[in-house]
């Protein structure tokens, strides 16, 4: 390995101690430095610890949290309690790309989704707002954009987006296969 040359010592050792404090360095360490096979015992035994120490429980326990609250409420309706007004933004119900600290349902969705939940029913009328919004060649508006507050403008608003087309099929596959 041409870039252990660079070191003043092995910090692999350190890297790789055992024990649940060190479980997710372990496990990321042994996939991404010395490229074993995905079936390497060693490799095996990390990705189980992994599973059951470290970070990934309490990762779970949040993501676990945030599906609760997402589906504790009518997606396509937002009346979630947001503490400042009992009305959601206007931005919850338009499409856009690329999703920062605007998000819209289309991401709830997406998140739901990815995370094998398409199936749920709660999410029946999420999909039918979705679904509404489709256009005759089966593409979808950009309804939000960041038009001058990001790097580069992506696709003009009001006109079909391939970025937001694309999300919403992502979530058709998510949910029908």
């Amino acid at each position: 390995m041409t870039w252990k040359r660079h070191l003043n010592d092995d910090p692999l050792p350190w890297l790789l101690e055992s024990g649940p404090d060190n479980s997710g360095v372990r496990y990321s360490t042994l996939t991404d430095l010395p490229e074993r096979p995905a079936d390497d015992a060693e490799l095996v035994a990390a990705r189980q610890a992994i599973m059951e120490t470290g970070p990934v429980p309490t990762i779970e326990a949040a993501i676990q949290t945030g599906v609760e609250f997402l589906l504790s409420r009518d997606p396509a309706l937002a009346d979630y309690p947001a503490g400042w007004s009992d009305k959601p933004s206007r931005s919850w119900f338009r499409f856009g790309f690329p999703v920062f600290y605007v998000t819209d349902v289309l991401q709830s969705l997406e998140a739901l989704t990815s995370l094998g939940l398409g199936s749920d029913p709660r999410l029946k009328s999420a999909l039918e707002l979705m679904l509404s919004k489709q256009d005759k060649q089966g593409r979808w508006k950009m309804e939000y954009t960041y038009k001058g507050k990001t790097w580069a403008d992506m696709e003009k608003k009001g006109q079909p987006s391939k970025w937001v087309t694309l999300r919403a099929l992502r979530v058709l596959k998510g949910v029908y296969g």
